[in-house]
């Protein structure tokens, strides 16, 4: 069942087993989260870093990598224009003061 599926996997990409496994055991598969305007909801970092990134940064290579494809789906944003009014998630709010403020 869903909670036999990998349980002891140490892995950066949780994410994506998470979602094979609600597909494999469920029959939930995963899909775009983009909103109409064809903004993210679910983000992969912070509000500040999504706000500045630009999608061409050589530091983050992956990340560049990642937001290239999604423009292709969805047209070419970066910065703020990326976030949805209607964002869901950010991944890493690490402090107080970032989780209250989400809050506000």
């Amino acid at each position: 069942n869903f909670l036999r599926c990998a349980p002891y996997v140490l892995a950066a990409a949780e994410d994506r087993y998470l979602s094979t496994c609600l597909e494999k055991w469920t029959g939930i598969k995963g899909n775009d989260t983009s909103d109409a305007r064809g903004e993210q909801r679910f983000h992969f970092g912070d509000p500040h870093n999504t706000a500045i990134f630009d999608g061409v940064n050589a530091s983050r290579p992956f990340y560049a990598h990642v937001y290239k494809l999604w423009g292709l789906r969805n047209g070419w944003r970066a910065k703020e224009d990326v976030v949805s009014s209607q964002s869901i998630s950010f991944r890493h709010l690490t402090t107080p003061v970032q989780l209250k403020r989400m809050h506000a």
